[in-house]
């Protein structure tokens, strides 16, 4: 009864340590939101390895003053007998797996408290697979009777992720690629399936598919990458956290004007329609009027500032310049004309001329 009621709290206790709260970030996106099976407890979310994290259990009848301490991985068990209080010096017995033997124990080494045995599992081992601990002799110090001591192998974490290419926001009709992956232990996972689901309305579908690709429309898409582990030996069902893929139009219209920011300064902006490679882009600024340097990498050239840059399209580019007037008596204008490419923008959007007042 002891034992019955230590494995259950063990099982229960490990099972909520394998769940986390879901988070819609993507760089987080690899979140555990593990099933735990009944018959067995999965690793800890913090551990994620393949070296289980041991579990002690007391030899049974419990007067021998002995524990057992289990481990494994998809491959190897390990087994540490230790004894509470005293020492031993003679462990006989075996260690069965579903019911067959796979170690032999006949150990005399002397007076000791702990006994290390490791033993390949076969190849047909599974979670929730019976591994039995059989010591027929225990000699030594303090008790001198046999014992006993069960444990099951344990499934492991997995941690599932989902990848977007190129990303979260796409242009309408783009490429999308949505591709799931899962990981224990950064190692890969053999067995199960993975898939991406596709919530429509309230209702998780799933695509059936990993990679999805599909061509973006406008509007949101929302994805997660879901792992089943149920037809896998060991490893426990996980799945990311979903994302939102959002298509946007990505065309504009070219734009171009300034504004007077009321303390001598004035910002003019500009949005290219289309992408440009080494641009060349010239503010004409007359009579002096423009003061200092205030666009680094910028060239002077007579009355004008000159640059050579590329421009991606729809993108919003501000310069901020401060102009002032001679003490002339001609009236002077403070800036004339903004060209890309030799092309006026000033003449193509019918700007006026910024004048001295």
């Amino acid at each position: 009864m002891f034992f019955t009621f230590a494995a259950l709290f063990f099982a229960a206790a490990v099972l909520v340590s394998c769940q986390k709260e879901d988070s819609i970030g993507f760089e987080d996106a690899a979140i555990l939101k593990v099933a735990g099976e009944n018959c067995v407890a999965c690793l800890t979310a913090s551990s994620l390895t393949h070296d289980n994290t041991a579990q002690t259990v007391a030899l049974t009848p419990s007067g021998n003053q002995m524990q057992a301490t289990f481990s494994h991985t998809t491959t190897e068990l390990k087994v540490v007998i230790s004894r509470t209080t005293g020492n031993f010096t003679t462990l006989t017995g075996t260690i069965k797996h579903n019911g067959v033997t796979i170690l032999t124990i006949n150990d005399n080494p002397g007076a000791r408290t702990t006994a290390t045995y490791t033993v390949a599992l076969p190849g047909s081992a599974k979670k929730c697979d019976d591994i039995l601990l059989d010591l027929t002799a225990i000699n030594g110090v303090g008790a001198t009777n046999a014992g006993s001591a069960s444990y099951k192998l344990r499934s492991l974490c997995t941690q599932t992720s989902i990848d977007v290419d190129p990303g979260l926001e796409v242009c309408v009709d783009d490429e999308v690629t949505v591709t799931g992956s899962v990981l224990a232990s950064g190692a890969a996972v053999a067995g199960g399936s993975l898939t991406i689901w596709e919530k429509i309305g309230e209702t998780w579908v799933n695509s059936t598919e990993n990679p999805l690709i599909y061509e973006a429309e406008a509007g949101s898409r929302t994805f997660k990458a879901v792992y089943d582990g149920s037809s896998s030996n060991w490893y426990n069902s996980s799945e990311s956290a979903p994302v939102d893929v959002v298509a946007v139009s990505c065309d504009c219209d070219e734009s171009f004007g300034y504004v007077d920011n009321g303390d001598g300064t004035y910002t003019f902006t500009f949005v290219p329609d289309a992408d440009y490679t080494g641009a060349s882009l010239v503010f004409t600024f007359p009579q002096g009027a423009l003061d200092g340097n205030p666009l680094p990498g910028w060239t002077y050239n007579g009355q004008t500032m000159q640059t050579t840059m590329d421009l991606e399209a729809c993108e919003t580019y501000e310069w901020t310049v401060s102009l002032s007037c001679k003490d002339l008596n001609n009236p002077q204008n403070k800036w004339t004309d903004f060209k890309v490419n030799n092309e006026s923008l000033k003449e193509k959007y019918e700007l006026s001329n910024i004048k001295c007042d």
